[in-house]
């Protein structure tokens, strides 16, 4: 038999070449969309200050602080002004809240007035002024000054701290109106204080000061008159005890277990309540006049106010906050000076929100996708802890306003609990 003769091939037509090369440019699409999507899926993490402004309002002092806050708060100008020393926080706490009632400016006295300040009060158009606290704290050669810079004065001032912040805050209320809410916050210790003032200037609602242990009569007097539905306590129970608490009507407690971290439970009431975060208002939690300035231009541009601490740490709560927050907050506001919140500390709060943003951005790539988010659900309950009620601060931190100097460092004068008796 005859071997099979081999097969022969014929030559491709010009059909079939045309077929091969289809088929080569499909897979090459394909190969081209499975490459795109890996690349998608290494979502590379944002350059340090490529999605955070960073703005710093520092001054050569904190009077200088104050009036750089007060102009960026006020850009346009205003007619009145609110003032109370920058040596101790007690009034100035209170004139932080009466200045957002009157739209105005908040600054900070020194006991004569300079050139730098008499400049402030002729490019501000300040007319008229409101000065809370008295002899002792703002003395009457500083009303001397006011005057011959041709500003009216007011001065509002109790026997004591709690007596003026109780006089500030009936002024302009109706006795046994009700309705409002009152800000309960410690007047023996400026470290949650100051996020009080924030949350009263914010809302616009009347700032009462109180003892550790026992309410202040003129305090007292004060919550009968205005007759709020509730009570907001700011701080935990070594600034504020749940004794005093007990005596206030329908009181709730926002806190930390620090400074900073209260300071960011607030932030976080203010978020829930629709504020904006894409401009948030930093200063330290240890410099009571920076803060209180941050405080006032907070509730004016309606930012929420975090206090952090003046190290390469700016402490973990603060941090979370803005790691949380990063798709949303577009700028930091940062009231003082390096001395007062060092570059370190700012690096902290950029590095967390590039995490905070390249986070968002994959958590927004696995939802394009239709895929679970696993432990997210978890995650997004990890905010709920800052708001402790009774928690104590961190050990040395409560007290911590009743030593130290009365230069920037912003601590207390020792002594000056009673600094309005005169």
């Amino acid at each position: 038999m005859d071997p099979t003769p081999p097969r022969r091939i014929a030559p491709a037509g010009p059909l079939t070449a045309i077929a091969l090369l289809a088929l080569a440019l499909v897979l090459l699409d394909v190969a081209n969309v499975r490459a795109d999507e890996h690349d998608e899926d290494e979502t590379p993490a944002p350059e340090v200050g490529e999605t955070l402004e960073i703005e710093r309002l520092g001054g050569d002092d904190r009077f200088a602080t104050a009036i750089l806050a007060a102009e960026r708060a006020h850009p346009d100008g205003s007619e009145q002004a609110v003032m109370a020393t920058g040596r101790d926080f007690a009034d100035a706490l209170v004139a932080t809240v009466r200045s957002a009632s009157l739209d105005a400016p908040l600054l900070l006295l020194p006991d004569r007035l300079r050139d730098d300040d008499r400049d402030a009060l002729d490019g501000l158009g300040i007319e008229r002024a409101v000065v809370a606290g008295g002899v002792t704290p703002v003395p009457y050669i500083t009303e001397v000054d006011l005057a011959r810079a041709d500003v009216e004065l007011t001065r509002v001032a109790g026997v004591t701290r709690y007596d003026t912040a109780a006089r500030l805050a009936t002024e302009d209320a109706t006795a046994g109106e009700g309705g409002a809410q009152v800000v309960i916050a410690s007047g023996e210790d400026f470290a949650d204080a100051v996020t009080g003032s924030a949350i009263a200037a914010a809302d616009q609602t009347p700032l009462l000061l109180t003892r550790r242990d026992a309410l202040p009569d003129d305090t007292a007097a004060a919550i009968d008159r205005l007759g709020p539905d509730g009570t907001v306590v700011v701080g935990g129970t070594a600034a504020v005890a749940d004794g005093v608490m007990d005596q206030l009507p329908d009181a709730r407690r926002v806190a930390g277990d620090d400074r900073v971290a209260t300071s960011v439970a607030a932030a976080r009431e203010r978020l829930d309540e629709g504020t904006d975060p894409s401009e948030v208002v930093v200063a330290s939690g240890r410099s009571f006049p920076d803060a209180l300035s941050a405080g006032a231009l907070a509730a004016s541009a309606d930012a929420p106010l975090l206090l952090v601490e003046p190290a390469a740490d700016p402490g973990g709560a603060a941090v979370e906050f803005v790691r949380e927050h990063a798709a949303a907050i577009e700028r930091l506001v940062v009231v003082g000076g390096p001395s007062a919140v060092p570059e370190q500390a700012l690096g902290a709060l950029e590095e967390a929100a590039g995490d905070g943003a390249a986070a968002e951005a994959r958590h927004d790539e696995t939802d394009a996708n239709g895929q679970t988010d696993g432990d997210a659900e978890g995650d997004e309950e990890s905010g709920n802890t800052e708001d402790t009620g009774n928690a104590e601060h961190e050990e040395g931190d409560e007290e911590s306003g009743n030593t130290g100097d009365t230069g920037d460092t912003g601590e207390r004068e020792p002594g000056a609990e009673e600094q309005a008796d005169e």
